[in-house]
Parts: C-alpha cells; sequence; structure tokens
C-alpha cells in the first residue's frame, strides 16, 4: 500500500458520499421530476459529475458522464445470467453489449486524455470507480 493510502481512500469515500448527497439534494431543490427514470438518472450523474470534477470543462465532463452511462449498462449486461433469456433476447443482448462496449471504449480514451489535468483525487475516483468494469465470479 503506498504512503498515505488510507488517508486518501477516507478522503475518495467522503468525496463520493458529498457527490451522493449532492446530487439528491440538488435534485429536489432542481424539482427534477422526469417521468422517464432513465432521464432522472441522468440528470442525477450530471450534478454528481459537475461536484466531483469541477475543474474540468464542460466537454470533459460530458465524456465523464457518458463514461459512467456505458459502464453502468455494460456493467448490468456482462454480469446478467443469459441461461435464462429466449434465444431472440439473448441475440438482443449480445447486440447490446457490443453497443454499450462500443460507447465505454470510446468515452475512457476520452477520460483517459484529461487525467493529467486532474487532481489525485480526481484520478483516483476515476480510475477505481469509472474506468474498469466489475465483473460478477462466475459460479461453477
Amino acid at each position: 500500500m503506498r504512503p498515505g493510502a488510507l488517508i486518501h481512500n477516507g478522503m475518495k469515500s467522503q468525496l463520493l458520499k458529498m457527490a451522493d448527497a449532492y446530487a439528491a439534494i440538488m435534485a429536489e431543490q432542481l424539482d427534477l421530476d422526469f417521468d422517464d427514470h432513465r432521464e432522472l438518472d441522468k440528470a442525477t450523474q450530471g450534478l454528481r459529475v459537475h461536484f466531483l470534477f469541477p475543474n474540468a470543462t464542460e466537454s470533459d465532463r460530458e465524456f465523464i458522464k457518458a463514461l459512467a452511462f456505458a459502464r453502468r449498462g455494460l456493467t448490468l449486461r456482462v454480469n446478467t445470467d443469459v441461461s435464462t433469456l429466449h434465444e431472440d433476447n439473448r441475440r438482443e443482448h449480445d447486440v447490446a453489449i457490443d453497443e454499450c462496449e462500443r460507447m465505454f471504449m470510446a468515452a475512457r480514451s476520452h477520460v483517459l486524455s484529461i487525467l493529467p489535468k486532474l487532481t489525485a483525487i480526481q484520478r483516483e475516483v476515476l480510475e477505481e470507480d469509472y474506468l474498469d468494469v466489475p465483473f460478477k465470479a462466475c459460479a461453477n
């Protein structure tokens, strides 16, 4: 473990909690109410990204938001038990995975290019919470 990692991890954890709280409070204050849950998620994620990366350009924040949504979609899809899906749904699922992966990799490429412009804790947030896709362990 690198020096100061525990302190830094505590700060990162606290920062992420603050970002979630900020997004929730602002969504309520702005009276964000969407019929489509995905639109509310997008707005809330936008608030969260703006809180975490205030020094990033608006364009860079758009790529971070795109990365977050592509990551979420890809994570959900790659961790879905396809054995329960009908054959037609499996094909649709495979197409959706390919599209999410394409979107994730495009956004990831741009976000990697802006890492040097960010603070150490911002880079850590991106590296640990945005740039990788978590996989469930397969049960044998």
